[in-house]
């Protein structure tokens, strides 16, 4: 009896321990990316692009205000003037209401065709691998496509990309770029998915001003090409982590980050398929450098504006000439980023974008 009694206790004992295991395994394991079992959204995404000092901007590279709001973004694509001039007819925005995280480390996503002038984007899926209980990593590469409106629905858009066009009448000058994410809240539940938010731009090309018969030709055919000179990223709260992203990045064996340390990331740079999945603990350049590239972006203190300075092109001597410069805009949540975990997804999120003349005064 006591045999039979001391096997059962060996076995219960044995149950537990690989329990905790799975346990830990969990804990471990669910450090950035949310996992295929969780909510993978953020809803309600709120946009405004601002200029100042005697800059225009426009939707459509006709009508042209100081404020562009989310309405005109999604408008962008319509005629709105008898002659038919308005419309941008060609546009590639896209504008999905909700969103999910995804991964650049802003190379281009190809020369010519389909994702040519765009940012490399990749959608992430992390799902469990029954046998040894770990997470895994699988991303597959994403191209813009125009939803020509803000879409209510996720679908296979998973980031918001447009275009938008800055108008500067007299000399060239210096031209500096800020941006924000900040969460709404709802229900007083914080979920500090603002933490994970990136806005990039890609300086495009210029053209002088010309008339209004030749705006559909000269504006809307600008290029915008990413480039290592042409690329501009701000992550809003580079260096206010949560508890949550501090445990994780801990428990995996990540650099031990404080809740000020602005976090070092490793963008995906290939499509990574199920064959070759990665472990989410070696989701780096170092560990993987066939899959992830160092993302060099402007990271800013979230206490104060940043001041980014867009260089000027070659054969320049200022940031933005005299005319109309064009520019693509990307908002997305980085999967990479420590702060992209499972409790802060299902957020809300208002999106802000200022260019100026002049730097930035905190």
């Amino acid at each position: 009896m006591s045999k039979k009694i001391s096997k059962k206790q060996t076995k219960l004992n044995n149950l537990l321990i690989i329990l905790i295991l799975a346990a830990l395994l969990l804990i471990m394991s669910t450090y950035a990316w949310f996992t295929a079992n969780r909510t993978v959204r953020i809803d309600a995404i709120n946009v405004n692009v601002t200029t100042v000092n005697g800059l225009q901007i426009s939707a459509n590279g006709f009508d042209w205000k100081t404020i562009l709001s989310n309405e005109d973004i999604a408008g962008a694509h319509q005629a709105n003037r008898a002659n038919g001039i308005g419309g941008y007819p060609t546009v590639i925005n896209q504008l999905p209401s909700v969103i999910a995280p995804v991964s650049t480390a802003f190379t281009q996503a190809s020369a010519s065709g389909a994702g040519a002038n765009q940012l490399a984007m990749f959608y992430g899926t992390v799902e469990t691998d029954l046998a040894t209980g770990k997470y895994y990593l699988t991303a597959a590469k994403q191209t813009d496509t125009s939803t020509n409106g803000f879409e209510s629905t996720q679908g296979d858009n998973y980031y918001m990309a447009f275009d938008i066009f800055l108008k500067l009448s007299g000399e060239d000058s210096d031209l500096y770029f800020t941006a924000d994410a900040e969460e709404d809240v709802h229900d007083n539940v914080i979920k500090n998915i603002d933490r994970a938010a990136r806005i990039a731009i890609i300086k495009g090309s210029h053209s002088d001003e010309v008339e209004d018969s030749q705006v559909t030709t000269a504006y809307h055919t600008l290029a915008t090409v990413p480039g290592s000179n042409n690329v501009y990223c701000i992550e809003p709260k580079a260096n206010v982590h949560n508890q949550h992203a501090l445990d994780y990045a801990t428990n995996i064996g990540w650099t031990t980050y404080s809740a000020t340390s602005t976090q070092n990331y490793d963008g995906i740079i290939a499509e990574i398929g199920s064959a070759n999945k990665v472990e989410l603990g070696k989701a780096t350049a170092s560990d993987t450098p066939a899959y992830f590239a160092n993302a060099a972006t402007t990271k800013v203190n979230s206490d104060g504006l940043a001041n980014v300075q867009i260089q000027p092109d070659a054969g320049a001597s200022k940031g933005i000439e005299a005319g109309v410069t064009k520019y693509r805009v990307y908002l997305y949540i980085e999967g990479q980023d420590i702060d992209c975990e499972n409790y802060a997804s299902g957020g809300y999120l208002d999106y802000t974008l200022q260019f100026s003349l002049d730097p930035f005064t905190p």
